[in-house]
């Protein structure tokens, strides 16, 4: 006989926000229940923009690993090989191990003390050094030039290839640029202390100094101030950079104020100022915002950040929801952000560095569920059917359907369902130990299964 139920349906649960990464030991102690998605092969965050960090695959380096603590700046060079520099040196990773640069049979750098990397096209890699001087390493040669050459004294802060393949050097004694092996300085008498470069989608050059930001329109030889900047906030340290959203704007981080210029390809001298510094700053490929705050790292995807304006970056936070993680190491320190050619993102801290990969397989969080999960069959447009032990009554199930990493639909039953199915009809059945039952609007149809067969879990159905 069958038997008709009527199920009430529940008001869908809505994810808490990100959490922090924590150990395995500890994410076992975890009551939230997750599953792992495969996802089709060629999967991006621009295709996924729902992908949070705690589901990227993560990587922690450190000490043990051979990882440089303290990563100021990243490079790739064209080979793939992944360059780091810290107080300790320059640090070379070809996917396995971290090695020391120089070698025993590599030419001698003139100090130790790397703070700005930029890889070339032509397989080089430019470094620039704490003592004042750039280099340039190529097939195991190094070119060296000195403040004699043209390079201005002080810490090189940030070194920034031009469309032309001018070379624009930031120092802390001002800017030059590096064209045919030549090296002068520019804008000597306006631009001091620089801290950051950057290209807006226009061409043009942006330069960050200690108290100002200027820009040079591409084309243009003469710099002008943008203004929006109380010339007290100073920036603390060499680890700030501009960054050029999707939409062309330039974001610029100081210890307490964000400006959002709105870029020349807008026509517009409109400039956004925003109470709370980030620093360091970066637009990943897919335009998706990483940022430190605070000694915790936030992310905002592409599509959430650019519509957002907002007085305060803590109503940024709030309406753009960052994700906000740790990693298993002290993070209070973070000194570097780096996004390599494959779209890993490299996030260097105290420690060493961590690494954030995207994945085909990824976790997914379904809030009802206690202990228990059945995966029962896939439904239409990539959604699926579930079931697991409520949290909060052990002796109940929640029937669910997922899409996309969310709860889209969920029932209460008293029913265990260890099987599904779904027919060429479209109408998906579940069984049990004790009936076959598929779904009709919010009724569950059920039709016992025979007294010979009860008591024994269905294993499947066809």
């Amino acid at each position: 006989m069958r038997r008709v139920s009527t199920l009430s349906p529940i008001p869908v649960l809505s994810h808490p926000a990100p959490r922090a990464r924590l150990p395995c030991c500890l994410l076992a102690k975890r009551l939230t229940l997750c599953l792992l998605v495969l996802l089709p092969c060629g999967v991006s965050f621009a295709q996924e923009p729902e992908v949070t960090l705690d589901q990227l695959n993560h990587r922690a380096y450190g000490l043990l690993e051979g990882a440089p603590s303290s990563p100021i700046d990243i490079a790739q060079t064209t080979d793939g090989s992944l360059w780091l520099a810290s107080q300790e040196g320059l640090s070379r990773f070809d996917g396995v191990r971290f090695t020391k640069y120089p070698g025993a049979s590599d030419e001698t750098l003139p100090t130790r003390l790397v703070y700005a990397l930029l890889a070339s096209p032509d397989g080089g890699l430019w470094m620039g050094f704490g003592f004042g001087g750039v280099g340039f390493l190529k097939a195991g040669h190094l070119t060296v030039y000195t403040e004699k050459d043209g390079v201005p004294g002080g810490s090189v802060t940030q070194l920034l290839l031009d469309h032309d393949g001018t070379l624009w050097i930031a120092t802390n004694s001002g800017l030059a640029r590096l064209r045919g092996g030549h090296c002068e300085r520019v804008a000597g008498d306006l631009i001091d202390r620089v801290r950051s470069l950057a290209l807006d989608k226009t061409g043009a050059l942006w330069v960050q100094t200690v108290d100002r930001v200027f820009v040079r329109a591409a084309g243009q030889r003469g710099f002008r101030e943008t203004g929006g900047l109380a010339a007290a906030e100073n920036i603390r340290g060499v680890n700030s950079r501009l960054g050029v959203a999707p939409d062309g704007s330039v974001w610029a981080a100081f210890p307490n104020t964000m400006l959002i210029f709105a870029g020349l390809q807008a026509q517009s001298t409109a400039v956004t100022r925003l109470k709370g510094g980030y620093s360091p700053l970066m637009f990943d490929r897919d335009g998706n915002l990483w940022a430190r705050k605070e000694g915790a790292m936030y992310r905002w995807e592409n599509s959430r950040l650019i519509s957002e304006r907002a007085a305060t970056l803590a109503d940024i936070e709030k309406r753009s929801e960052p994700q906000r993680f740790r990693s298993d190491y002290d993070e209070t320190f973070i000194t570097s952000l780096f996004e390599d050619r494959e779209g890993n993102v490299w996030v260097g801290r105290g420690p060493g560095v961590d690494r954030y990969s995207r994945s085909t397989v990824r976790p997914i969080s379904l809030p009802p569920c206690g202990t228990g999960l059945n995966t029962l069959s896939a439904d239409e447009a990539g959604t699926f059917w579930s079931e697991c032990r409520r949290k909060a009554d052990p002796n109940s199930f929640v029937l669910m359907k997922v899409r996309s990493g969310s709860v889209v639909t969920q029932y209460e039953t008293d029913q265990w369902f260890s099987a599904g199915y779904r027919a060429r009809d479209g109408t998906v059945w579940f069984g049990s130990d004790v009936e076959l039952a598929h779904l009709a609007g919010n009724h569950l149809l059920e039709t016992p299964i025979p007294p010979a067969a009860r008591g024994i879990d269905t294993q499947a159905i066809t």
